[in-house]
């Protein structure tokens, strides 16, 4: 009887600092509003001192995955990108193009492409991944695999599209996710199309950074208005948009939208 109490004291006093730290950081009063192990700042200087206040190593979650997909954390939102990709984006064709699968994890998306595709390559800066996207879609004849960072790629080929899931919410530096959008126009044919998906924040604010001090996840989820000007200006129009998953988590307001461009 004493521990449901206590208990339900804990969760009550939780509730009440939650809201409280949490309106502070809606007013820009707190830069860093706390939930369990998910730390949520407002600023890249915040960002900054909470990395290095609890790890030296920001890309430690991915740099110990070998095998990550959003259907085993995210179904709906894995249903919906299927959506987006095979109803949105290779609809535009009408041949089977040539595509470009950045930041292809594993390769699942990449093996599921394949078939639409007159050949597709899958690009992951995470070695682990792409072995294990090696050895997991090797019989799928018109798919390769290569790791590279997206921000320095060199391929000596210019594809007819590309496909980009949840990969840029990595990027915490809008310079380098500058320099990653422009290399991959160069990439990409005039008049081709490139597919994204990438959660936003609906809080008010430009940018929103996470970090979660256990595992050393760490995203970045920007307003709408700053995610599109930045594709944007690497050149491409929008042509569609579309709602993948919708979540209030942790108090906070987030969308995961796809969206369709056009290299100008």
């Amino acid at each position: 009887m004493f521990r449901k109490i206590y208990n339900l004291f804990c969760g009550l006093y939780w509730r009440l600092i939650s809201t409280i730290s949490k309106r502070s950081f809606e007013k820009d009063k707190k830069y860093v509003y706390q939930y369990g192990d998910e730390l949520f700042c407002n600023g890249k200087d915040a960002f900054d001192k909470t990395v290095k206040k609890y790890s030296c190593q920001i890309d430690r979650f991915w740099s110990e995955q070998n095998n990550y997909s959003t259907k085993t954390y995210f179904p709906k939102m894995y249903s919906e990108t299927e959506k987006l990709i095979f109803t949105h984006f290779f609809s535009k064709y009408e041949y089977k193009p040539m595509i470009i699968d950045i930041g292809c994890g594993s390769g699942e998306w990449t093996a599921k492409m394949a078939p639409s595709c007159s050949e597709i390559h899958g690009l992951d800066y995470s070695k682990k991944m792409i072995e294990t996207a090696e050895n997991e879609w090797k019989e799928v004849p018109n798919a390769s695999f290569f790791s590279e960072d997206a921000r320095k790629m060199k391929l000596n080929t210019v594809y007819d599209g590309a496909v980009i899931l949840g990969m840029m919410m990595y990027i915490d530096d809008d310079d380098t996710f500058k320099e990653m959008i422009q290399n991959i126009s160069e990439h990409i044919k005039t008049g081709g199309y490139l597919c994204t998906r990438d959660t936003l924040n609906m809080e008010n604010k430009e940018i929103v950074f996470l970090f979660n001090k256990r595992t050393g996840y760490n995203a970045v989820y920007r307003s709408e208005e700053l995610y599109i000007r930045l594709i944007q200006n690497a050149g491409f129009e929008k042509v569609e948009e579309y709602i993948v998953n919708e979540v209030h988590t942790r108090r906070l307001h987030f969308v995961a939208k796809g969206y369709i461009w056009r290299k100008c």
